[in-house]
């Protein structure tokens, strides 16, 4: 594989600026067509290649799709990222934006020539977030979107984490729980969000609320990850003297996990234990008896990406800093008992 070279590095070489490089890249036709040939050729001769605007000098938008969740083969049925991405992709092309999927947070070097032609990136996934330095190295004034995680001065896309384990809160209170767990990771910044709102709704709605917490941890196996949430949940059941009347899953897939294991131990849903899901998965109705769930409308966070990238290219000008929030639902279904 060829070194990768930087916009400075290419300046250098040609004795010229780098913001006449930058402009080749990003297909502006403010450059002598001498200077961009040039520049166009000495980036074929160290096998960087770029999209058409900067080979044709006309404007035409082009973005890189950052998430290494979505290429992980183990991983492509799973519906919540995926969703996002194709609603993501479909408006995309709707408003006349190119664009390609990239995994620079495992493999940074083979996606350099990606970040050179990008005029703007998308991160989905806390997973991207160290893709954010290896772009900033060669385009330092892109412009990012964060999707589903917030991170420091950039504009993100995100669903209300805080409304969601708020409204978890309600709803057990509401039913009379005054004994809950939480089966969550809490590494997981959003996931962090949805345990520390439930638990601060929860006493504010009743100071004498007891809330256990179960952590679990993550691997890159998913194999291993189900087998670390299950060994969590043992050792909270073996070692709780006074098991909770209900508990909230603020993950999707966990409470899947959840719901199994409960099962296995012959522990009725809901008329011993109540279960509050996350997300809106179709198969939750499917199960017996079917999850209530927080939910919010997992397509339309992809449209507002999309809608919201565009308005960042289109206005660079103009400050975009701030989260767009998606608000958050309950659904009720069969998986909470009222108690006395």
């Amino acid at each position: 594989m060829k070194q990768t070279i930087s916009t400075r590095a290419i300046a250098k070489e040609l004795g010229i600026s780098p913001m006449t490089v930058s402009r080749v890249i990003n297909g502006s036709s403010n450059v002598k067509a001498e200077t961009r040939d040039s520049i166009l050729k000495y980036l074929e001769k160290n096998g960087q290649h770029l999209h058409r605007a900067a080979l044709t000098g006309k404007r035409q938008f082009h973005v890189i799709i950052e998430s290494g969740t979505l290429q992980k083969p183990e991983l492509k049925a799973f519906t919540f990222f995926s969703t996002i991405y194709f609603a993501i992709i479909n408006d995309l092309t709707k408003y006349g934006i190119s664009f390609e999927l990239t995994d620079l947070s495992r493999k940074p070097e083979e996606n350099i020539s990606a970040i050179l032609s990008a005029d703007a990136a998308m991160l989905i996934d806390h997973e991207s977030e160290k893709a954010i330095s290896h772009i900033r190295a060669y385009k330092s004034e892109i412009p990012i979107l964060t999707i589903c995680f917030n991170t420091e001065n950039i504009p993100a896309i995100t669903p209300d984490e805080l409304q969601g384990g708020a409204l978890a809160a309600e709803l057990f209170h509401s039913k009379g729980h005054q004994h809950s767990a939480v089966f969550a990771n809490i590494d997981n910044k959003s996931f962090l969000k949805r345990y520390e709102s439930f638990r601060n709704e929860s006493l504010r709605l009743n100071p004498n609320t007891q809330i256990d917490l179960i952590n679990f941890n993550e691997s890159d196996s998913i194999e291993n990850s189900d087998r670390l949430k299950l060994n969590a949940l043992e050792n909270y059941f073996k070692n709780q003297a006074i098991l909770p009347s209900a508990i909230f899953c603020p993950i999707g897939y966990a409470a899947m996990i959840l719901y199994r294991f409960l099962k296995s131990k012959h522990i009725r849903i809901p008329e011993e234990i109540s279960v509050l899901g996350y997300d809106n998965f179709d198969y939750y109705d499917f199960l017996d008896p079917a999850m209530s769930r927080v939910v919010f409308d997992i397509e339309s966070i992809g449209k507002a990406a999309a809608a919201k990238i565009k308005d960042m290219l289109e206005n660079k000008n103009r400050s975009h800093e701030g989260t767009f929030l998606i608000p958050c639902k309950v659904i009720e279904r069969d998986s909470i008992k009222k108690v006395n």
